[in-house]
């Protein structure tokens, strides 16, 4: 069978009696405590995680702008595209026009020659 030290219960709770009771003080300075410790840390960690986050933000919004500057130039070139093609159009246009204004002169011609030759009597 085995058997349990229960003292150390029971000594624990004499100890915060006599503590509480003011006849000891088991801490003698505040060094004791850790209290100094631990805000230093606390600290150290609050520091940290600030320049974590502003390096997160940081990578972020440079990320962000590489984005919206990438979607400029690419409006940008689409736009100068779009105004290189109308300016292509306009230049074949003119010269479609260039190329059939004499052929169309000749079929107007020959049309009209057509119309003679049917209203003229055999």
């Amino acid at each position: 069978m085995d058997s349990f030290n229960l003292s150390g219960p029971s000594r624990f709770r004499s100890r915060v009696r006599e503590v509480a009771l003011g006849r000891r003080h088991p801490l003698h300075d505040l060094t004791q405590t850790n209290v100094p410790a631990i805000a230093i840390s606390l600290s150290e960690i609050r520091e940290i995680q600030e320049h974590e986050r502003a390096r997160r933000v940081a990578m972020y919004f440079g990320s962000v702008k590489n984005g919206v500057l990438s979607e400029i130039r690419l409006v940008e070139a689409q736009w100068t595209d779009e105004n290189r093609r109308a300016d292509e159009i306009d230049q074949l246009r003119q010269d479609l026009e260039t190329f059939i204004q004499p052929a169309h002169k000749v079929a107007r011609a020959g049309a009209y020659r057509e119309f003679l030759r049917r209203q003229r009597p055999n």
